[in-house]
């Protein structure tokens, strides 16, 4: 399906309300020290269909935005621009995956696409910014993140492939 330039905007928009809402108000939150440690939810879900649908750019803004946005109208502790970067990761990059697979959108190309932004994102850079900016060591945060890495990985896959196939995207997409 080729969208116009506004109903293309009014999607991106409302991902980044889903962003939004599902990363601040309907997640679980870890707390160490005072510091938000850990996050649990589908905050990341729109940014990741975003770069699905409609690309790793508009994946990237989404995901940019929704955390600048989301950050402004209820911030959870400091704000770091790493962490920004790292949302913007979270839609620039499972698009670029799913080139390798020729946009294959069954299940193991995007069970790939999910899994490895997830693993360089919430298992890599994240507790690397939580080290180097707020001192936490990584042995506080690495157990609960591979536990929740290991039920959220497959839950996205199974959600994106459910609503691409919704959508028809699958057949009508780009």
């Amino acid at each position: 399906m080729l969208y116009s330039p506004t109903k293309r905007l009014v999607y991106l928009s409302l991902l980044i309300s889903l962003s939004i809402v599902l990363t601040r108000i309907a997640s679980i939150t870890i707390p160490f020290e005072g510091v938000i440690t850990l996050r649990m939810g589908f905050g990341p879900l729109p940014v990741i269909l975003a770069g699905i649908l409609f690309g790793p750019y508009a994946g990237a803004v989404v995901g940019v935005l929704g955390d600048i946005i989301g950050f402004n109208l209820n911030p959870m502790g400091v704000y770091l621009p790493q962490f920004t970067l790292i949302a913007g990761l979270h839609g620039l990059l499972p698009p670029l995956i799913l080139r390798f697979f020729r946009r294959s959108y069954t299940a193991w190309p995007l069970l790939c696409a999910v899994a490895i932004p997830q693993i360089v994102t919430s298992l890599i850079l994240t507790p690397y910014v939580l080290k180097t900016a707020l001192g936490i060591p990584w042995i506080i945060t690495m157990p609960s993140r591979l536990v929740s890495q290991i039920i959220i990985i497959p839950m996205y896959a199974l959600l994106a492939r459910k609503i691409i196939a919704a959508l028809n995207w699958d057949r009508y997409g780009k």
